[in-house]
């Protein structure tokens, strides 16, 4: 810095030499915090207050601890070389000869120092293995199965289990309350949730009588509408549900899973009077009120109750690390914690050893690692840290609370400002001197976030100027560039604002680049700037391919670091498909997704052209005489299974990607490389997997799609060099603690994501709050909702914050983009974006460069690299040839198409009185229809051999089909049908398959002078045996006496004769009868099928056959 002297020189004095004195500093943006920590060291050894291995200085990552410790020795370097005291020389040499012995690192890998040294006590083997993310992630997985498989066998099961998939919980939200609570085991065990029983019975009463104000009312005769409908619908639900006795469990069922119109819908001009209309509406609403705030305690109660009985899990998996002698990176803050809690004698040896703690980034600590740094830095035995008084000298920290931007890691400010303020009294010590930024930037800095950050004492810090340098630009160059444009409205206005935005910014990019505009400086000058001096800065990476796409066709060199969308990437699906074709020959759908992958590049055509020739997609089942494209690339598939069994797991992902090609394919596109590097992260994955759990490929890609399929947080391979010319994109998170020459803002019209799923409070009983699920589907812990609420206040606040950070990241030059749409933009929006609140602070305000000014782009494809033509002649002409004969065939059926189509149903042929019909009162007279539904429905679904089940499915179909009161009806129609000797035949172990509810849809045969048609249908039973078929058809009429059966048998034989003719075209196999099963009088009625049978089906097929009507 030469000669100058920052404005703060006499605060950073002190902080300097006041090493006796417990110190919090706050240290504001390219303030160069890192220099004041390092003189504080330094001083801290020469002034003899403390050696180097009785010093711990936590820093945030690694990274930063090693740059930090070659600070120190430079800074231990330079003073040595300035100082005069022999003593103090003395005191620096033996710094600089113990550095090594310093701890100098992660507060992880500084607790993990503290249990390694006193392993005994805190209840870990002493060679304890601190797991790494894919190790831990695979551990807990093997122990939450064996938890819960061991659970799931208790009888009864466990109630906590029962009830929460009793009100729809699944399994799978089920395992993610399990992690949840897992990662947050320090504020176990829970206490108890405020009650929040509903009050079903309550609940049902408001809402019939509500339902009964409104029964009697209709729309116009004639006259559809949907409040009507949604009003009936409600009715026969609630009817059904109100009839529910003796079972509490199947009420909450129903309960939690009945929907209910938000009385939204319906038209006013379809009734007379209108105003039955808005009564009929109104009492939905308040219906669908009173049922979701039921519904809301019932699954309330059964999270919470769920969240209890897995702290059971929590426990158990906690005693199996220690007795596997395995720790995850949690482990290591919670039991370095308790063990200095607990132990006072351990606490004393601890901090004997450490006579000063120095804590950077202490924004950004979590509350367990502030419980840490307290009790060794305590003045006595204090076993409550809220309690404790720091020893003298014992503890500094410094930090900028207005880059407190990992609430999500639980950092928390007002952990932070009670910390402060119990422990240091008083204000912070605050720096401002501002090296970074030239005096553009910071004035921009100053104006925009002296509005945006206010004082909220726990919630926001108070807003400190940044005090600038001057720094030299060429005079006429503005440091601040506001870029602004319009948006055309659209119906996706945030895609279009994205894709106007990407288009602009890279068109910027590359003008000001490419001529030489910007400048930045460098040594005692300035030079132009190249793209590897700009980054651009996102929160997040929504639509990030439009900007990666206008980048490209700018010609604009770019790459994304820091990204965690790997399972995200097309690549890495792709590689996934592959191996999971090769791992199961019968998913025809990988098989399907790897041939239609970079890997093997099948066309649809080529699909289409196999399976029509008979092809199926099954490596194991290649015709030898098969050729072609896909024929080829399922032989690479079965070689690659061939050696699965025999080969690494590693191996197995290399040789894919060596004999497909993927990574050179990869590197001939724009920024293949990132592909690639992807790409081979997976073979790196493979050889962690199996060195973690010892899988073969089965696990693995089963791991894999567990990881697809929940979006899993994990990097992208890193691709970047510091000499890359390129233009990096990262978010604002992955840049905190770096400066670049020239920061671009991007993506920053994003709306809020309102959407918090834990809330932790540390503050009062220690609920956690949980939400599972979302929308209409969430389970939330009782208080969840005002907990949310709370909590958004505090994300809304850091919002601001982040912005803080982005902007001060910029040296020399800062691009704010504001796109807004055609007409200006809706005011106070109720979730604003993070451009809406710069516009509230006048960030926008000024000259700026206008995108239409700038070079207009085509945002097109990104063409590939080309190769020289290689394919020969013939096979060119030969799939050209293919490709016209299928156009023309593809031609021919869209013209049979457009013709009338006949048809025919089993339905059409049913006889007067199994059709609905109107009675005199114009009501429809479905009922026996509905009773006949229901029984056919409990036919579906219960097994053949277990007719005991009918007793308790009966009640379940009842309330589905709104049959209240009916269930013993359709228990004994079900299990007379159940018993009949044709059921018996086909239980009978000779038959070779039983086939129920059988959809069919077969080709009606030619008629002369008539177009094509089909017949369609369903079979309630068909089964084969001793070569031949059986078609069942379950009736439910009410017939009295033998000479009815017969005469509704006979009137029955139109649909008999469809069925056989059906069976026979659709399986190939003869017929050898059709039975009718009467469920009312418990008897059945077979008709055999010969010869004249099926002459006789094929003729009333024909006749039958009716005109499409269009």
């Amino acid at each position: 810095m030469g000669g100058f002297t920052p404005a703060d020189e006499a605060i950073r004095a002190r902080i300097r030499d006041d090493v006796g004195v417990n110190m919090c500093v706050e240290a504001g943006a390219g303030t160069g915090k890192t220099t004041v920590l390092v003189d504080r060291i330094v001083r801290i050894v020469a002034s003899g207050h403390a050696e180097m291995p009785n010093i711990a200085v936590i820093t945030f990552t690694e990274k930063a601890a090693a740059e930090l410790s070659a600070r120190v020795r430079q800074g231990l370097h330079a003073a040595m070389a300035t100082a005069t005291d022999d003593a103090e020389r003395r005191r620096i040499a033996e710094a600089l000869r113990t550095l090594s012995q310093a701890h100098i690192e992660t507060i992880h890998a500084f607790a993990a120092g503290i249990l390694r040294e006193r392993p005994i006590e805190a209840g870990l083997d002493p060679g304890f293995e601190v797991l790494a993310d894919l190790p831990a992630q695979l551990d807990f997985e093997e122990a939450y199965n064996e938890w819960l498989t061991a659970e799931m066998a208790r009888i009864p099961p466990p109630a906590a289990l029962a009830e929460a998939l009793n009100v729809g919980l699944d399994f799978t939200l089920v395992r993610s309350a399990a992690e949840k609570l897992h990662l947050y085991r320090d504020l176990l065990p829970l206490p108890a949730y405020p009650s929040q029983q509903a009050d079903l019975a309550g609940t049902l009463d408001a809402i019939m009588s509500e339902l009964d104000g409104v029964r009697a009312l209709a729309p116009k005769e004639g006259v559809h509408d949907d409040a009507y409908d949604a009003m009936l619908d409600a009715c026969r639900q609630f009817d059904a549900i109100a009839a529910i006795e003796g079972d509490a469990a199947l009420l909450n069922r129903t309960m939690a899973a009945v929907k209910v119109s938000t009385g939204s819908r319906g038209n006013k001009e379809h009734w007379n009077p209108a105003s039955d209309c808005t009564s009929v509406k109104d009492a939905l609403r308040r219906i669908n009120k009173l049922h979701t705030s039921c519904k809301e305690r019932l699954r309330g109660a059964a999270t919470a109750n769920l969240l209890h009985w897995l702290e059971g899990f929590v426990r158990q998996y906690a005693d199996r690390r220690k007795r596997d002698g395995n720790a995850d990176f949690e482990d290591l803050l919670l039991l370095a914690r308790n063990l200095l809690r607990d132990m006072p004698e351990v606490r004393r040896y601890f901090q004997g050893k450490y006579r000063c703690v120095l804590v950077d980034e202490f924004q950004d600590t979590d509350p367990l690692q502030v419980e840490l740094v307290i009790y060794l830095c305590a003045d006595g035995d204090v076993a409550d840290w809220r309690r404790a008084k720091l020893r003298p000298g014992s503890l500094f920290v410094v930090g900028d609370p207005k880059q407190s931007i990992y609430r999500f890691r639980r950092a928390d400010i007002a952990m932070y400002d009670a910390f402060r303020g119990s422990l240091f009294g008083g204000e912070p010590l605050e720096i401002s001197q501002n090296f970074r930024s030239v005096i553009p930037i910071i004035d921009w800095v100053n104006d925009v976030f002296g509005q945006l950050i206010q004082k909220r004492e726990g919630m926001q810090p108070a807003y400190i100027d940044l005090e600038p340098m001057r720094h030299v630009l060429p005079p006429d160059e503005e440091s601040v560039t506001l870029l602004r444009g319009s948006v055309p409205k659209t119906s996706s206005m945030a895609h279009e604002t994205r894709r106007v935005e990407a288009a602009a910014l890279a068109s910027l990019i590359a003008r000001e680049v490419e001529r030489g505009a910007w400048h930045v400086r460098e040594d005692d000058g300035t030079r132009r700037a190249t793209y590897r001096d700009v980054v651009i800065l996102i929160p997040r990476r929504t639509e990030l391919e439009l900007y990666e796409e206008a980048l490209a066709s700018a010609g604009v060199p770019y790459r994304h670091e820091g990204g965690r969308s790997f399972y995200l990437r097309q690549e890495v699906r792709e590689l996934v498909a592959v191996l999971r074709a090769v791992d199961d020959p019968s998913d025809a759908v990988a098989a399907v997704a790897a041939l239609r992958s970079s890997a093997f590049g099948c066309s649809d055509e080529d699909l289409l052209l196999y399976r029509d020739g008979g092809g199926r997609f099954d490596h194991l089942s290649v015709p030898a005489s098969a050729t072609g494209p896909v024929a080829d690339s399922l032989r690479t598939l079965r070689r690659f299974a061939e050696m699965r069994h025999e080969t690494p797991l590693p191996e197995i992902v290399r040789h894919v990607l060596d004999e497909t090609r993927l990574v050179e394919f990869a590197l001939l596109q724009p920024q293949g490389d990132q592909v690639a590097a992807n790409l081979l992260k997976v073979i790196d994955q493979a050889r962690a997997f199996g060195e973690a759990r010892g899988g073969g490929l089965r696990a693995f890609v089963r791991w894999l799609r567990e990881n697809i399929a929940r979006s899993a947080d994990e990097t992208d391979a890193s691709t970047s060099e510091e000499t890359d010319d390129v233009v990096r994109i990262m978010t604002i998170w992955a840049a905190k603690g770096l400066e670049f020459p020239i920061v671009v803002f991007a993506n920053m019209n994003t709306d809020r994501l309102d959407y918090t799923t834990v809330v932790a409070d540390r503050t009062g009983q220690g609920h956690l709050h949980v939400q599972l699920g979302k929308k209409e589907l969430a389970f939330r812990t009782p208080g969840f909702d005002d907990a949310a609420a709370a909590e958004q206040e505090h994300s809304s606040a850091e919002e601001a914050r982040l912005l803080y950070v982005a902007s001060t990241r910029a040296r020399d030059r800062l691009v704010v983009p504001f796109f807004a749409p055609e007409g200006g933009s809706k005011k106070d929006k109720p979730s604003p974006s993070l451009n809406d609140r710069l516009r509230s602070a006048g960030a926008d305000e000024g000259d700026a460069v206008e995108a239409a000014s700038l070079p207009q782009l085509q945002l097109e494809a990104p063409v590939w690299q080309r190769l020289p033509d290689f394919a020969p002649q013939p096979e060119v002409d030969r799939v050209i040839a293919a490709r016209e004969q299928w156009k023309n065939e593809h031609q021919s059926g869209v013209d049979a198409v457009n013709t009338k189509l006949r048809y025919a149903t089993a339905s059409a042929l049913k006889p007067e009185w199994e059709r609905p019909a109107l009675a005199d009162d114009g009501v429809r007279r479905g009922r026996a229809a509905e009773l006949g539904s229901a029984v056919h429905a409990l036919l579906e679904r219960i097994e053949l051999a277990r007719p005991d089940d009918a007793t308790s499915l009966a009640p379940i179909i009842a309330s589905e089909f709104g049959l209240a009161g009916q269930e013993g009806e359709i228990e004994r129609l079900a299990r007379r049908a159940l018993a009949s000797e044709v059921i018996q035949r086909a239980l009978d172990p000779r038959t070779v398959r039983v086939l129920r509810e059988v959809a069919f849809t077969v080709a009606l045969p030619d008629a002369p002078g008539t177009p094509a048609g089909v017949a369609e249908g369903r079979i309630d039973l068909l089964f084969e045996r001793g070569g031949e078929m059986t078609v069942v058809d379950f009736k439910t009429d009410r017939v009295a006496g033998p000479a009815q059966i017969e005469e509704r048998t006979a009137t029955y034989r139109n649909q008999a004769l469809v069925y056989a003719w059906a069976t026979r075209l659709a399986t190939g196999r003869p017929v050898r009868e059709v039975v009718f099963v009467y469920a009312h009088p418990g008897v059945e009625r077979p008709i055999a099928v010969d010869a004249a049978f099926m002459a006789e089906a094929e003729t009333l097929m024909r006749q039958a056959a009716l005109p499409f009507d269009d």
